[in-house]
């Protein structure tokens, strides 16, 4: 898979649209008990471990072993630049290669595509109330994406 990743001329729309398939468990699937070990021990050289990686499923797996959904909003709040996902996109726009940006994207879209299902899933009972909240939480989480975004060194690179 790596090899093939390595020949591809469409590695960003790959990312996009269908690495989300499990494929990448499979060649990691005994190191991912370690993955989640090394997150909860060492959050910071996590962070720094996988942004210099170029192999997306490597960095795919590794996301999924530190719970995506709770990694994802970690990186979200994080304060310090040292910890922040490397820059993935030029100033005019260009993807410069980094996986962990555009599947950090990948991870935003899937969590507001998520909440949004969950809402309008014709067996659901939801009262109103929690309706509200459930467009509380899109909202919230939007406004958390866009503000990481636009404070992200590439934000007006990504946001093109």
């Amino acid at each position: 898979m790596w090899n093939c990743w390595n020949k591809r001329q469409d590695k960003l729309e790959k990312i996009w649209w269908d690495l989300r398939g499990g494929q990448a468990f499979m060649i990691y699937e005994e190191e991912l008990s370690l993955f989640q070990v090394f997150y909860k021990l060492e959050p910071d050289e996590f962070i720094r471990t996988i942004s210099g990686s170029a192999n997306p499923y490597l960095v795919s797996t590794m996301l999924f072993g530190a719970g995506i959904g709770e990694f994802f909003l970690a990186i979200l709040r994080l304060e310090t630049n040292d910890c922040r996902p490397p820059p993935a996109f030029e100033d005019g726009g260009t993807w410069n290669g980094s996986v962990l940006m555009p599947l950090l994207l990948v991870e935003a879209r899937s969590q507001l595509l998520q909440v949004e299902r969950l809402h309008r899933n014709p067996g659901s009972t939801f009262t109103s109330t929690e309706i509200d909240e459930i467009k509380q939480e899109i909202t919230s989480t939007a406004k958390l994406i866009a503000t990481t975004l636009v404070t992200h060194q590439d934000g007006p690179a990504i946001c093109r």
